[in-house]
């Protein structure tokens, strides 16, 4: 069975791993002269997403990894832009990706063959840009397609009164690939937006700009990288237990303690940052350095744009602001697949309305998928992964999709927790919970990592995927695509972060009684949060028997 695969970032090589694991045959195209997507840095500016020079990774390398493949040890927890290109090509050359990869190719149109439904027709040509000569369009036959290009691939560009008026240089944060760059050197900058593309370039602007003026709509909360003792936050929040707890307790009173840990470490008030919504409603802004910027002047928050005239900036509020020799637009992206039909395919307010966010209803096949969009509270590659690995075992007949109507509805049922959940943003229309949605695909893909089985035949084990970081390594632990190395890796996985904690060097690691067994609780509230967590477990196991599903728990993964 043939697979078309429409981009080789992330998502795209992922997809084709998952297709040479089920057997299957697949053609990714790819634009530019190599994989990657837009963790491969380039000065150019082309049209194609790319990061920032300076970009690191907000999600820790544990958390990031695709599930068959850690990062080297040494590895620092969070990796650099170059580091992550650098993972990347390793994955591939492992796994021999490349040969399945035609770069320098871009898709033109995919449509179904008219003698076959089931089949599709994608025309490409040669790519400009990429060293190439004028070609001709060129067609093939493939029985399924999976696009694989991302959201993050088209700049959405508000217009603002007056915009046109503006002398200066404007940019959206897509093309600004370089914030450290001389042009920017003693410049008035203005950016718009308050996503992490937004925040980012606000902070790294401010170490050349004479002052960086930051505009936000609504405002923004505003995380960090690592908690206390140093660790990663997302290896200490994203664990199973603590998601029972959550579930226990109620995301009010999780909100709450986040916006006083938030407030403790920055005054959203003071600084006027404060938006009227609480966390866990908008996607947090992650950024480590913006508290010192913002103290030392170099960063200025002001509310909404209203107009712009020549140089001179007004906002909502009625200030404004005189000579801003350069906007910024961090103004996020649209999601849009120009080489589907338009009518069929056309996405309205970045509302993709996929099943489980992977599968147009329209085509009940199967066969045309969507790898890589959503936009998680935590890692984007474990999922991407997951999608992929679902996506094929459908190819191959493994799987089996619900009928149409049963995906409209759960579409539906999802955009109207998005609404519920989120404040009203083209960013939230694709948010999903890390660790309830990886476990959803694993169900689809008979992966899910058995959690009363583990008590019973591997206490260590169990004590790792619940008590510890809930990394991908869990998701090949049985199933289809399990791998042997997955319990070590998982294991494994505490000392490989404190490694990279120490820069790569061996040795000196706290002991477990004087830190806790993670750095970050004690040994008291490390029983503590056991005990209650044990509690969870409990409590869990005794509505799934009043509710009669105690009979299936052995496959049950809670």
């Amino acid at each position: 069975m043939r697979i078309c695969i429409v981009g080789a970032g992330v998502s795209g090589i992922a997809a084709v791993k998952a297709c040479l694991d089920e057997g299957l045959e697949p053609m990714a195209f790819e634009r530019s002269s190599d994989l990657g997507g837009l963790w491969r840095y380039t000065d150019l500016v082309d049209g194609k997403a790319c990061v920032m020079r300076t970009t690191m990774m907000n999600t820790s390398k544990e958390m990031s990894a695709f599930s068959d493949f850690p990062p080297p040890a040494e590895y620092s927890n969070f990796l650099h832009n170059s580091r992550v290109f650098e993972y990347i090509q390793a994955y591939a050359e492992r796994f021999n990706l490349r040969s399945s990869i035609r770069f320098g190719t871009e898709i033109v149109k995919v449509r179904k063959t008219s003698s076959d439904p089931d089949k599709w027709l994608v025309a490409f040509r040669p790519a400009v840009g990429v060293g190439n000569e004028p070609g001709e369009e060129q067609c093939e036959t493939f029985d399924a397609v999976w696009v694989c290009t991302g959201h993050h691939a088209i700049p959405n560009l508000p217009a603002y009164p007056g915009a046109d008026s503006f002398p200066g240089e404007v940019l959206h944060s897509h093309s600004c690939r370089d914030p450290l760059s001389e042009k920017f050197l003693d410049k008035t900058v203005l950016v718009i937006g308050a996503g992490n593309s937004a925040g980012d370039a606000v902070v790294e602007l401010s170490h050349r700009a004479r002052v960086v003026y930051w505009s936000t709509r609504r405002g923004t909360w505003v995380s960090n990288r690592v908690v206390d003792h140093g660790w990663p936050k997302d290896l200490v929040l994203a664990r199973r237990y603590q998601m029972w707890l959550i579930r226990l307790i109620g995301l009010r009173y999780f909100r709450r303690q986040l916006e006083k840990s938030l407030q403790s470490r920055l005054d959203h008030d003071l600084y006027g940052l404060r938006p009227a919504h609480s966390p866990l409603q908008q996607h947090t802004f992650v950024n480590d350095e913006l508290p010192n910027r913002l103290a030392a002047g170099l960063v200025k928050v002001r509310p909404d744009v209203a107009r712009i005239d020549n140089r001179c900036v007004t906002f909502v509020d009625g200030s404004n602001v005189d000579g801003v020799d350069v906007i910024v637009y961090g103004t996020g992206y649209r999601i849009d697949f120009p080489f589907l039909d338009s009518e069929q395919f056309s996405v309205s307010g970045n509302e993709t309305r996929f099943y489980k966010h992977v599968f147009h209803p329209s085509v009940p096949s199967g066969s045309l998928a969507f790898i890589g969009f959503v936009q998680p509270l935590g890692a984007t590659i474990p999922i991407a992964e997951a999608q992929s690995r679902w996506a094929a075992r459908v190819a191959k007949g493994s799987c089996q999709l619900p009928p149409a109507q049963d995906m409209i509805e759960d579409a539906q049922q999802r955009r109207r927790a998005v609404a519920a959940r989120f404040v009203r943003s083209a960013r939230h229309t694709i948010q999903v919970d890390w660790i309830p949605y990886m476990d959803e695909l694993a169900a689809e893909i008979g992966c899910r990592p058995p959690l009363l089985r583990l008590l019973l035949t591997d206490p260590a084990l169990f004590r790792a995927v619940v008590f510890e970081p809930c990394t991908p390594y869990q998701f090949r632990l049985v199933g289809p695509g399990a791998w042997p190395g997955a319990r070590a890796a998982i294991l494994g996985q505490m000392d490989r972060i404190r490694l990279g904690m120490r820069g790569g060097l061996s040795g000196g690691f706290c002991s477990e009684v004087e830190h806790g067994s993670d750095g970050f609780l004690s040994n008291s509230s490390l029983l503590v949060t056991a005990a209650v967590a044990t509690a969870a477990v409990a409590a869990s196991l005794w509505l799934l028997k009043r509710t009669g599903a105690f009979s299936n728990l052995i496959d049950y993964h809670i």
